[in-house]
């Protein structure tokens, strides 16, 4: 009877780990890409030399904000390489974070 119940596991753990179709992979990703996300026209830049702390309400006026910086790929930056720090309560409105910064926008 143990043994039956050992078993039960060990089956699951197989299905699980079956091969599948490495093209459903690609094809979700390509949905994904595929789908369409209003990316907002930037109605100018701005060039941060330090974070923006925000601690009300902010509004971007749909203006591409950066610091200036080439990004770092996936190394965490901290608070210091972010383009804005939003306080509790506060909001970021109408900001577009462009390419040129490490950390976007962080929040307390």
């Amino acid at each position: 009877m143990y043994q039956k119940l050992l078993l039960v596991p060990f089956l699951l753990t197989s299905a699980l780990a079956s091969p599948h179709d490495a093209s459903s992979h690609q094809k979700f990703h390509q949905l994904n890409e595929r789908a369409a996300f209003p990316i907002p026209a930037s109605k100018g830049s701005q060039t941060f030399k330090e974070p923006y702390y925000v601690k009300g309400t902010y509004d971007g006026g749909m203006k591409t904000f950066g610091r200036g910086v080439k990004c770092t790929g996936q190394k965490e930056g901290g608070d210091k390489d972010a383009v804005f720090i939003v306080a509790d309560g506060g909001i970021l409105r109408n900001a577009i974070i462009g390419a040129d910064q490490i950390e976007g926008v962080h929040c307390e």
